[in-house]
């Protein structure tokens, strides 16, 4: 009997390899994140749109990252705050250098909805202080001060999560301030993203609101 026992195992661990590499869960998992990542990235099939979000955060940091960025990009122009909410929201917890450029492309697109720039300098402002809680606009949050952003409501508890893909550039802080100074300087800018633009040079700030009055 004994010698059957030890046949069956060898047996059983000559087979474990080839079960490992045809896995169906690990083939799933990768066309799931596949396709999780096209939706995100051209909003198609629009239902499936809140399930990818909430799964593309298992697929691993950089497709996590690819298609986060594919997905502002797609709404650079759209003026559905609702929308640009949903998938802005936790973008700043993403610390990618391929997403860092989406998105300093997006705060200086003239053609781009000031929904979308406004998000877009708020992340900037995260990146550098992401215990902040910074609302720069009606977009994030109405305010109670004619429209001019209140740049924090508060600093969060604790250190605040985040996750690293491609490595941000070492003065990623300088280059993010150095956008905001150009578009404070550009009078023909809409006064929300120049509002929003002082608050991304003056981060770290704390219940601070800055009002351009020029």
């Amino acid at each position: 009997m004994h010698w059957k026992i030890v046949t069956a195992l060898c047996a059983l661990l000559m087979a474990s390899p080839a079960r490992a590499q045809a896995n169906p869960d690990s083939v799933k998992m990768r066309n799931d994140c596949r396709f999780a990542a096209q939706v995100l990235t051209t909003g198609r099939p629009a239902p499936h749109l809140l399930w990818a979000r909430g799964f593309i955060g298992y697929c691993g940091t950089g497709e996590w990252s690819a298609a986060t960025r594919g997905a502002v990009l797609r709404l650079r122009t759209s003026m559905d705050n609702a929308e640009l909410a949903r998938e802005w929201r936790f973008v700043w917890m993403l610390r990618d250098a391929d997403l860092f450029d989406a998105i300093v492309e997006i705060a200086l697109d003239g053609n781009a909805s000031v929904g979308a720039r406004l998000w877009s300098l708020r992340t900037l402002a995260k990146y550098i202080d992401p215990e902040g809680e910074y609302n720069v606009g009606p977009p994030v949050r109405a305010t109670s001060h004619g429209g001019q952003p209140e740049c924090t409501a508060g600093q969060m508890a604790g250190r605040m999560a985040s996750y690293a893909g491609k490595p941000l550039p070492m003065n990623f802080s300088a280059q993010a301030r150095g956008v905001a100074q150009t578009l404070i300087a550009d009078e023909t800018q809409p006064v929300e993203i120049r509002n929003a633009a002082r608050c991304v040079a003056a981060a770290p700030v704390y219940a601070t609101v800055l009002d351009d009055t020029n």
